[in-house]
């Protein structure tokens, strides 16, 4: 059977698009402490960078940071060579409103966190949607419930590439209204020492600034298409609650059903019969998903001639699913050629009914084949479909466990 190839981890720079992302709070340092040390030490330039806050943040990093002659974010490109590379304009300021629309002055209620969430599901679902595209997302900055949100709601939409972090500077900087960065120039900065109590200098060149990465699980995959486009944080949270619940997709070829069993009891009520074009099509992704293999095009010929092949070696067990001769050259060409649409409406098929058995969605949307439209350089691909169900959940038919996936040969049997 195919295996998942190895493939070596790519470098953020390989990426057109990169973006870093920050929660903000009072001390807009935090974005140029993370610029820095995600240049300095990951060798990650950033192609725009966004901000997301609370009322009042906007002015805060207008002044401090984009000011035109005196600005932070300025100064510290200069710094490192990036003049002109990084697009951060006031555009790229998010302020976090309540249902109404205004500006939220602080997050303190439970109606506050939820618009908090809401806004930050928003900016990091539409900044992961691009397969050509990475985000980096610091939590360093703004109150606890925002930086929670940020990492928790990247740990839902997360691509392999993305990436979370916090930015750290030694005890003596972290207060001072004018550090932002360690500077090239001579910046001396006043401080109290803590232990004489008396006024000292120390540099900003000095300042040890270290960016911790932190690992998290992503749980994108676990996700249906729909969530991957729209929905609030609470309809995504329910899903994802609801879907540590232990499930199990079976098949039962002799009666033509899959088994979707979302308490681990087999009822008459959770069998879902299909024809044998949907079936099959079903068992073939639930190997694929088996076997570790990544979602499928069916608008490309590698698609048709795998299944093709799946469907000859199991014929026996379901019959009806090839409507061509394998030794008839135009009954091949005109299969190939339809392949997409039979694959696209087997599919509708099969997940309608399976929706019609589990009409709840936390039920349902756990054992649909999902479906995506990658993005490359901004621009959507054909959409591309895999199994929802996990591996693991899983249990593939007693007769089908020693096939081997393989790609259908015409030339070899004709």
């Amino acid at each position: 059977m195919h295996k998942t190839a190895n493939l070596p981890a790519r470098s953020p720079n390989d990426f057109g698009k990169r973006v870093l992302l920050c929660s903000v709070g009072k001390r807009p340092q935090v974005v140029t402490e993370a610029l820095y040390a995600l240049v300095r030490q990951k060798g990650f330039v950033p192609t725009d960078i966004h901000v997301i806050g609370t009322a009042g943040v906007r002015e805060v990093v207008l002044e401090s940071l984009l000011e035109p002659d005196t600005g932070q974010f300025h100064a510290l490109c200069k710094d490192l060579g990036v003049e002109g590379k990084i697009l951060f304009d006031e555009d790229c300021i998010h302020i976090i409103t309540d249902r109404y629309g205004k500006p939220l002055a602080d997050i303190r209620t439970p109606e506050d966190n939820i618009a908090a969430a809401n806004a930050i599901v928003d900016i990091v679902r539409k900044e992961c949607q691009d397969d050509s595209s990475c985000i980096h997302v610091s939590i360093a900055g703004g109150r606890k419930p925002l930086s929670f949100f940020l990492g928790y709601i990247l740990s839902i939409f997360a691509q392999p590439q993305d990436t979370l972090s916090h930015v750290m500077v030694p005890e003596a900087y972290e207060n001072l209204p004018d550090f932002y960065y360690p500077t090239q120039r001579q910046q001396e900065l006043k401080v109290i020492d803590h232990q004489s109590l008396k006024e000292k200098v120390i540099l900003a060149r000095d300042a040890e600034v270290t960016l911790a990465e932190i690992p998290f699980i992503r749980l994108r995959n676990n996700l249906p298409g729909n969530f991957l486009r729209e929905g609030p944080y609470s309809e995504l949270i329910d899903y994802l609650d609801s879907a540590l619940d232990p499930i199990e997709m079976r098949f039962d070829l002799g009666r033509k059903t899959v088994i979707c069993d979302a308490k681990s009891i087999v009822s008459s009520n959770e069998s879902v019969k299909l024809p044998p074009i949907p079936l099959s099509i079903l068992l073939w992704l639930a190997v694929r998903k088996k076997n570790g293999l990544a979602f499928i095009d069916p608008a490309e010929d590698e698609a048709a001639l795998e299944y093709f092949a799946f469907a000859q070696d199991i014929e026996d067990l379901i019959p009806g699913m090839h409507n061509f001769d394998p030794g008839d050259e135009n009954g091949f060409q005109n299969a190939l050629k339809s392949f997409k649409s039979k694959f696209t409406e087997a599919v509708s098929r099969a997940n309608s009914a399976i929706r019609k058995v589990l009409p709840e969605i936390e039920r349902y949307s756990r054992f649909e084949v999902g479906s995506r439209k990658p993005k490359q350089n901004g621009r959507s691909r054909n959409s591309v479909y895999q199994l929802v169900t996990p591996a693991e959940n899983i249990v593939l038919p007693e007769e089908i466990r020693g096939i081997a996936l393989r790609r259908f040969s015409f030339r070899r049997l004709s």
